[in-house]
């Protein structure tokens, strides 16, 4: 640690010394049993897994596959040093090992060692103070060519939670990282932090307060910088029912600098009205360094944000209610300014009617951003539904939805790296009506013996219809690309699908689920039709062995294309016997199409704790 980072971490502490003589409650001490002299502990984990994959087409046959193994060992003590209440550590070293083995390609091997150590002095106490380290040596080797890192992690830690006094935590942490390619040092990477952060309560309002302030040095090849977070918030009770919520931010590096400020009022919902608003400053200035090369000019980009938010709720009777909200912003970038404006509105209302319950909801959207584009939108939502009778519950919904969208954007320039902020800006539109409709029936099985059995059968229809106007890139082999020109475009897709399930829960926790559906659809003048099938089985065998099993199969027809078929099976098992826990997972697929695919996934794990 240099003079610098040692006069940083003293002024932190002198600050920190004078902010917990500031008046609070301090929260109260969580007891807990002392630790034990010494004791040692460990992990074991090992882990298999095979995975193949066969494609057949036009006659030949292509396989591949690999094997992977992977072994981790842990090692740790812990205990105190002298007495409980003086000082309590624990230390660990891991290791883990990975061999990757493709049947065409190179192998690959990786290594680490993990080492940690953290102590903790006068643990009981409302003072107390930590030091922690850890060291990760990681290897990875490729064809013999091996690739070193090495990663340091060092930092001390005050903590103070003293009654009637702020909460508070001063801390140093230290990173770095180094690449090492055999043997040479080719990157390095260097972060230091110092960390106030300060919490308490103040009896006026019953205010809850944070302070917390950070800087943070970073050295990496070619680049440097310092960075300075300070921030503060609280939230008070005005009265009972009234909150008050404020934070304030300011971040400074050697590239950017941000500052922002919000404050909001929440009311609690009374009776039938309920209200609350909020306002939002943000401003920030980024500096672009550039690049010569590829000629992008350095420049610093100035912008500024404020946010006015307001939203109301009003109910009218126990069957209707009704919420409003409202935004403006206005934005400032680099002396060039744009409003943007936002409504949203809805109204529910609900009653049962007879022997069936009806709800009913509708909310208007609508966004205008002279930058950025427009955007509104229309939705409506039906629901109905009727009382429990013998076989089970009828169900129904209609959803529409209206979407009229203007998005602006800028041109890209060059190979579409670089954005021409001269350059008229593109434009695109889009009109969506969208209308869904479903209609379902759940419920159970009569009778004593197959009345645990739920089912549910379903049917939904789906139609969408999209139209607007985008910028069409034309291409032209002396002029290169140009978006100038523009195009009109229509999506249509309309979909109709059935499904059922069947779930049966047998006795000793045995669960059978049953699925299956059709679906019908049509994507601009393109029909699809599929309809699956699928199970699910969970067996517990025993306290120690459960298995869970999953297969489908589906059927697909895509007009002009080849049909398919897929076949997939999963399945799961796992054993636990006091500390040790094995599992096997297995997946199976086999696509038929214009060829076939075979794929194959099984890992076997196994873990053990001492």
């Amino acid at each position: 640690m240099n003079a610098n980072a040692v006069t940083k971490l003293v002024f932190l502490f002198i600050i920190a010394a004078f902010l917990i003589l500031l008046p609070g409650i301090a929260n109260a001490q969580m007891r807990a049993e002392y630790a034990q002299k010494f004791r040692l502990f460990g992990l074991v984990e090992l882990r298999y897994t095979d995975f193949h994959v066969e494609t057949t087409s036009s006659g030949s046959t292509i396989s591949r596959g690999s094997t992977t193994f992977q072994q981790y060992y842990k090692l740790g003590a812990e205990g105190y040093i002298y007495h409980p209440r003086l000082a309590v550590f624990t230390a660990s070293i891991a290791y883990n090992d990975t061999k990757f083995n493709p049947e065409r390609g190179i192998n690959v091997t990786t290594k680490d060692f993990t080492y940690d150590i953290t102590t903790t002095f006068l643990p009981y106490r409302p003072v107390a103070f930590d030091l922690y380290a850890r060291k990760i040596d990681y290897t990875f080797n490729l064809a013999g060519d091996p690739v070193d890192t090495s990663s340091n992690l060092y930092g001390a830690r005050l903590r103070i939670n003293k009654r009637r006094w702020p909460a508070t935590r001063v801390e140093y942490y230290h990173w770095d990282y180094e690449l090492l390619r055999f043997g040479n040092t080719t990157d390095k990477v260097t972060e230091d932090r110092f960390t106030l952060d300060v919490r308490g309560r103040l009896n006026p309002f019953s205010t809850k307060y944070q302070l917390m302030a950070e800087h943070t040095s970073i050295s990496k090849p070619h680049f440097n910088d310092k960075i300075l977070n300070a921030r503060i918030n609280f939230s008070s009770i005005l009265r009972p029912g009234i909150y008050f919520y404020n934070w304030l931010s300011y971040i400074k590096s050697n590239y950017y600098k941000n500052f922002s400020f919000s404050t909001n009022l929440y009311f609690t919902p009374w009776k039938r009205f309920q209200h609350n608003y909020s306002y939002e400053y943000i401003k920030a200035d980024n500096e672009l360094q550039g690049n010569q090369e590829l000629g992008a000019e350095r420049k610093t980009i100035k912008t500024k944000t404020e946010t006015i938010l307001g939203s109301w709720g009003y109910r009218f009777t126990e069957r209707m209610s009704s919420a409003l909200s409202l935004r403006y912003t206005r934005n400032e970038e680099n002396g060039v300014r744009w409003d943007a404006e936002g409504i949203s509105t809805s109204i529910g209302y609900a009653r049962p009617i007879s022997w069936m319950k009806f709800a009913s909801y509708y909310r208007f959207l609508l966004r205008q951003d002279e930058r950025r584009g427009n955007f509104q939108e229309h939705n409506v939502e039906i629901n109905v539904s009727t009382s429990k009778f013998r076989w089970g519950i009828l169900y129904g919904m209609y959803v529409f939805n209206y979407i009229d969208e203007t998005q602006k954007y800028m041109q890209k320039t060059g190979a579409d790296d670089f954005f021409d902020e001269d350059a008229e800006m593109l434009e695109k539109t889009s009109e969506t009506f969208t209308h869904l409709f479903r209609l379902g029936v759940r419920g159970r099985i009569p009778g004593r013996e197959l009345g645990r059995a739920y089912w549910n059968v379903e049917t939904e229809y789906f139609k969408s219809d999209t139209s607007g106007r985008r910028p069409a890139r034309v291409y032209d082999e002396y002029l290169g690309s140009s978006g100038a020109a523009y195009e009109d475009y229509d999506l249509h897709f309309s979909q109709w699908s059935v499904t059922g399930n069947l779930s049966y829960p047998f006795r000793r926790g045995i669960v059978l689920t049953f699925k299956t559906g059709y679906r019908m659809g049509e994507s601009n003048d393109k029909k699809r039709t599929s309809y699956f099938y699928e199970s699910r089985l969970v067996y517990p065998i025993s306290r120690r062995l459960g298995i869970v099993s999953w297969w489908r199969h589906v059927f697909t027809e895509l007009e002009g294309s080849q049909n398919s078929e897929e076949r997939l099976f999963q399945i799961e098992a796992d054993y636990k016997l006091g500390r040790t826990y094995i599992v096997f997972e297995g997946r199976i697929r086999n696509i038929l199409n214009d060829g076939e695919r075979y794929d194959r996934i099984l890992t076997l794990r196994a873990r053990r704790s001492f």
